[in-house]
């Protein structure tokens, strides 16, 4: 009884990233393989935020028979362009509120191919392995050879709406859902996706902790500020708003970097030692500045409240980068945490792009 077989090889580059899938086929299991290989030329920094291909090339190694995909890419992908036998198609994206790719049209903008998907990302009404793109659901690559999506750093299984492999990512205790596993966009891929296949940590969470507690730090900082030079509760309270502001800001810059101190390896945790480092001692040359002025102004109260904590937030910033492990050998984390910072800028630029809306990105 003659049985078909198949094989299929990946290859990744050293940041974890797939870059060469080997697919082999022996249709009646003679022990004859006909072998096709793909490789695909990555652009790891661009206005995605995320690794993002360009050039898809599949060869027949037994013809040397070869098929060209370029993709032109902005914020996201645009269009593509197929080389094959010598003829050569362009085609345009066209995608849903979801980001999920629904139509292809030619350049006279005819409609070419449509698609569509559930809610967990199946496709229903066409065949993945026949479209002219792997870019489907929630515009991110298809491997229909193993019916699974690739999302980077893990791969997604339309079918049981989990990942194949653990999220390195502990959870949040008070985020319930964050804490599985393997579920997919909180188990709410209506209003999620997941371009990196891990949940929200690292940078990401590291500028919305950042913020958060600039916020607060900054507004209680600067009422209390204004209140023990004299001023009014009224008075206070403006320079509560503006200290909040501020502290927003701040906060957010410096989160990252101390991030990146403490997590990342090589050369980029050398970069996130001196922002950090930076920033501190920046905060508290100001903070040296306005005790003086306090002091030489009379406001002895003033001045032991800027001194004592411009003292002890420089102290608490230095101190936490102390602990960190200098490790300048390159690992893969290391592009990561580039790449998570530049995805998570551009996310929060996307809370007010209107073709995403609420759609909540888990990084």
């Amino acid at each position: 009884m003659k049985t078909r077989v198949e094989r299929i090889s990946y290859d990744y580059n050293a940041d974890g990233i797939w870059v060469s899938p080997l697919h082999e086929i022996d249709s009646d299991a003679d022990g004859d393989f006909e072998t096709r290989k793909t490789k695909y030329l990555n652009d790891p920094l661009n206005l995605t935020g995320y690794s993002q291909v360009l050039k898809q090339t599949e060869t027949d190694l037994e013809t040397d028979e070869q098929a060209n995909i370029t993709y032109i890419i902005g914020r996201n992908k645009i269009a593509l362009i197929t080389v094959k036998n010598g003829t050569e198609q362009e085609y345009y994206f066209t995608f849903d509120g979801h980001g999920s790719t629904r139509v292809l049209t030619d350049l006279a903008g005819a409609i070419v191919e449509l698609y569509a998907f559930d809610a967990y990302g199946n496709v229903i009404g066409f065949d993945p392995s026949t479209a002219l793109t792997e870019f489907l659901y929630s515009g991110e690559q298809f491997d229909s050879k193993i019916g699974q999506q690739y999302l980077r750093a893990r791969y997604y299984d339309p079918a049981t709406g989990r990942f194949n492999r653990l999220d390195p990512f502990f959870g949040n205790l008070n985020d319930p859902p964050s804490l599985h596993k393997y579920l997919y966009a909180h188990g709410n891929p209506v209003n999620g996706i997941d371009p990196s296949g891990r949940s929200l940590a690292g940078v990401s969470l590291s500028i919305a902790i950042g913020a958060g507690l600039g916020a607060l730090v900054g507004g209680a900082f600067s009422y209390y500020d204004v209140l023990l030079g004299g001023g009014t509760h009224s008075d206070a309270l403006g320079a509560y708003w503006e200290g909040f502001k501020m502290g927003v800001v701040f906060g957010a810059i410096l989160g990252p970097f101390h991030y990146l101190a403490i997590e990342a390896r090589g050369i980029i945790q050398i970069l996130g030692i001196v922002g950090a480092l930076t920033g501190d001692i920046f905060l508290g040359g100001l903070g040296l500045v306005a005790t003086v002025e306090s002091f030489v102004n009379g406001q002895w109260q003033q001045g032991l409240f800027r001194g004592t904590t411009t003292i002890a937030g420089t102290w608490l910033g230095i101190r936490g980068i102390a602990k960190a492990k200098l490790n300048t050998r390159s690992k893969p984390n290391t592009h990561e945490s580039i790449q998570e910072l530049h995805g998570a800028v551009r996310n929060l630029a996307d809370e007010t792009d209107s073709l995403y809306g609420e759609l909540n990105v888990y990084n």
